[in-house]
């Protein structure tokens, strides 16, 4: 399949400059240059082609490589969704050296995700476990995985579920992180500095340094090194047996923080994992989850519908854009959820609709609006659609508002409404082929 610019790379984000090197599944290693126009096929090929220091641009798609940085310090960096789906016995990424990074990639079924020393890993989401690991995590989301290594670890503003540490000595620096869902960490409390800690999950166990969590309103925002910041153990959330985690004005985590506010009230990024939909709050109705933490339908199931939690943004702002976390995807191609040519996948197989109000009570009397949402469907090393589908969601006008509510549906191969979609679908198509002839 040719590559044709600028399809494969949005442009938006990352702009051409001298020295990157960009990454495609439907480039080539043997004709590719690194350009945008005839990138390479494979991470692997681009890292050896690339100057130390250089940035790598990968664009959207599947890839099961596992990618050795040669200890060049390079930045990976994803333009659209990049999804590293690994073997048990291999690592994703290792090597990378003591400048190297890693952003927006999510990977999973590997081994180990990143092994060594490495800058920072920022937007991640991780479903593999770290292992002699040492470096600094922001913006990432570690589902259901275990960190370790031999030398001190930062988290920032990270999401955290179903997490443990085997060691001590791995974090030693955790600011304004949210933990969730069996989160057990072991911190090196005496290089410890100020973080604010939520647990909103009903029915999680959080432990951190052997003390147990057990209930959705218990917070700790300091222990005693964190004083010379001048945070108390009281972090002054607004309502939080009221699910409301922003910061009260007068909170001295307020000027401590980088953030300014609280994790899981942002209303630029809100944030779903697949444990907090379903213990958060919120309700599913004929959808599973298989053992990759993805949705799915049952077979012989049409229809299903996850909504999830009220969400408190915190204080009354405008709000436009909405966007799911990565690990908000949905299986699979088998079950009919959508089509294994991503250019069939029908665009009625996933409605996102949202309500909103001005307090929690009042979500219930409010009517779901549709959204619109942006949909990619990955690709495997074949250049076949496997069936998995993140996506983004951004409302159609700016609202302003406190609360919000999302109801998913997914509609599976013999819904109604897909039934006469494809029926339309066609008739479209011989009514083309009539003209044509």
């Amino acid at each position: 399949m040719a590559f044709i610019y600028p399809i494969h790379f949005s442009g938006t984000r990352w702009r051409v400059t001298d020295g990157d090197v960009y990454v495609s599944y439907l480039g080539s290693n043997l004709s590719g240059n690194g350009s945008p126009k005839k990138p390479y096929k494979t991470i692997q090929q681009a890292v050896n082609a690339a100057l130390t220091g250089a940035r790598i641009v990968i664009g959207t798609g599947t890839y099961t490589e596992a990618v050795n940085g040669q200890g060049k310090g390079c930045r990976l960096v994803a333009d659209g969704t990049v999804l590293m789906s690994g073997t048990a016995s291999a690592t994703a990424f290792m090597n990378l050296g003591a400048n190297g990074s890693l952003q927006d990639i999510s990977i999973s079924g590997y081994q180990a995700a990143v092994n060594g020393v490495v800058k920072e890993l920022v937007g991640c989401s991780l479903r593999s476990p770290l292992t002699a690991f040492t470096g600094t995590l922001k913006q990432t989301l570690l589902l259901n995985t275990t960190l370790a290594g031999s030398a001190p670890v930062r988290l920032i503003n990270c999401t955290l579920v179903g997490v443990s540490n085997p060691s001590a000595t791995v974090i030693a620096h955790l600011e304004s992180c949210h933990l969730g869902n069996t989160t057990n960490l072991q911190l090196n409390t005496p290089t410890l500095t100020y973080f604010d800690y939520c647990n909103q999950e009903a029915g999680s166990v959080i432990q951190i340094n052997g003390t147990s969590y057990n209930t959705p309103t218990a917070v700790t925002a300091a222990f005693p090194a964190f004083q010379q910041f001048g945070v108390g153990v009281d972090p002054k959330f607004n309502r939080p047996t009221a699910g409301d985690y922003t910061l009260d004005p007068a909170s001295a985590l307020k000027t401590a923080g980088r953030r300014k506010t609280a994790i899981g009230a942002f209303a630029e990024a809100i944030s779903w994992g697949t444990s907090q939909i379903l213990s958060g709050g919120g309700s599913i109705s004929a959808v599973t989850i298989n053992a990759s933490n993805f949705f799915e339908l049952p077979v012989g199931i049409h229809t299903g519908i996850i909504e999830t939690p009220v969400v408190d943004l915190g204080s009354v702002r405008p709000v436009r854009t909405l966007r799911l976390y990565a690990d908000q995807v949905f299986d699979e191609a088998t079950l009919g959820i959508v089509s294994t040519d991503p250019n069939l996948a029908l665009p009625g197989a996933i409605t996102v609709e949202m309500r909103y109000a001005d307090t929690a009570a009042g979500i219930a009397g409010a009517t779901y609006q549709p959204m619109i949402w942006d949909k990619v469907v990955s690709h495997d090393y074949k250049l076949a659609g496997n069936g998995q589908l993140s996506f983004g969601v951004r409302t159609m006008s700016y609202i302003t508002t406190r609360c919000i509510q999302l109801r998913i549906t997914l509609r599976g191969a013999g819904d109604p409404v897909l039934l006469a979609q494809e029926n339309n679908d066609l008739l479209l198509q011989e009514d083309e082929r009539q003209i044509q002839v």
